[in-house]
């Protein structure tokens, strides 16, 4: 029995170990395969709305330095800057309810309660006020 668990773990380190055919990077230095397309819409998909807004923050002070040097120039960052964080602003809104990291605790998805409206919740605090005052339980 011991010798078939050896064979198994000197095959695993020799498959390991092995010197594997080692594949060139292309001409950019990135590995084959791999395309800057691919690169952009991956950074594009992950980019949330936190990121956008400081990238809009970030084009609005670079603007206010840009005014001593391009006063019209300056005027067009200061615009996209205003852009970026609205859209940043509008992409918060839309997105508040898909969360893009699934909440776990230990291995296990944590299944929260759905968030209520401020109506519904309005609406039982004012039953849950109203069953008090009439002693209903």
């Amino acid at each position: 029995m011991s010798s078939k668990w050896e064979r198994e773990i000197e095959e695993l380190l020799r498959d390991k170990f092995e010197d594997k055919p080692h594949r060139t990077p292309g001409r950019d230095g990135r590995p084959p395969g791999r395309r800057p397309q691919r690169d952009w819409w991956r950074w594009l998909r992950n980019l949330s709305p936190e990121r956008l807004m400081v990238y809009g923050l970030v084009v609005i002070v670079a603007s206010w330095f840009l005014r001593f040097f391009a006063g019209g120039l300056s005027f067009w960052f200061g615009i996209v800057g205003v852009v970026l964080i609205m859209l940043s602003l509008l992409f918060s809104v839309l997105n508040r309810e898909s969360p893009r990291v699934e909440k776990r605790w230990r291995g296990q998805v944590v299944r929260l309660p759905r968030r209520r409206s401020w109506l519904e919740y309005e609406w039982l605090r004012l039953r849950n006020t109203l069953n008090r005052w009439l002693g209903r339980r």
